[in-house]
């Protein structure tokens, strides 16, 4: 979506919000611990979306903290990945190289053995 449909879907509830408010301005009793206490039908309002809005807000950091987290994450498995590949590529080359060792060993005592029968 558009970043300004974004902005005027964020902004509805917003001006709802406002509007109830403003309209709804009468005392109403609200009991909770203790006598009752009249209050603003609005401030209640008002603080119920504040209250919504503070905690979408400590989700949405919550879950943006945890993405830049598992990036990281990746970030150092793949250089961890790159590590081992070179590792094995290196043992691979150690492994060669002994196997070179021994086909020659292996046709330096062939030779010998050839020379000598031959000698013989």
């Amino acid at each position: 979506m558009s970043r300004n449909v974004l902005f005027i879907v964020a902004f509805l509830p917003a001006l709802l919000v406002a509007y109830v408010v403003c309209i709804n301005w009468s005392p109403v009793p609200l009991a909770g611990f203790g006598a009752p206490v009249n209050v603003q039908e609005g401030i209640i309002v008002l603080t119920s979306y504040l209250a919504g809005l503070v905690s979408i807000g400590s989700l949405w950091n919550a879950q943006m903290r945890r993405q830049v987290r598992g990036g990281e994450k990746l970030v150092k498995w793949e250089r961890e990945d790159q590590k081992l590949a070179v590792e094995v590529a290196s043992d691979e080359v150690k492994l060669l190289k002994q196997k070179i060792a021994t086909l020659d060993a292996a046709l330096a005592s062939a030779l010998k053995k050839l020379k000598e029968r031959k000698g013989s």
